[in-house]
C-alpha cells in the first residue's frame, strides 16, 4: 500500500466540478460539406451545413441544418440527463 499524504487523500475524496461539467455537457459543431468555403472551421454555423452534437466522446447528428433549432434540441437533452 503506497503512503499517501493528507493532501492526496483529500484530493481523492473531492470531485473536480469543472471536469464533471465538461464531460456531461453537450456541445454543437458543424460538419461542413466538401463544397462549403468554411470547411476548416467547426465553430462557424452561419452556413447551411449539418449540425452535430457531441457528449462524452459520442457524436450524433442533430438532424437539422439550423443552429437555433439544434440549440433547442440540446437544451432539451441536457434537462433530461
Amino acid at each position: 500500500m503506497p503512503a499517501y499524504t493528507p493532501r492526496t487523500q483529500v484530493a481523492q475524496r473531492t470531485r473536480n466540478q469543472v471536469l464533471d461539467s465538461t464531460q456531461t455537457s453537450t456541445t454543437l459543431s458543424t460538419r461542413h460539406l466538401g463544397k462549403c468555403p468554411h470547411d476548416k472551421d467547426r465553430n462557424y454555423h452561419r452556413c447551411g451545413c449539418p449540425v452535430w452534437c457531441q457528449r462524452n466522446r459520442k457524436r450524433w447528428s442533430a438532424e437539422t441544418n439550423d443552429w437555433a433549432e439544434a440549440l433547442k434540441l440540446v437544451s432539451i437533452l441536457d434537462v433530461r440527463k
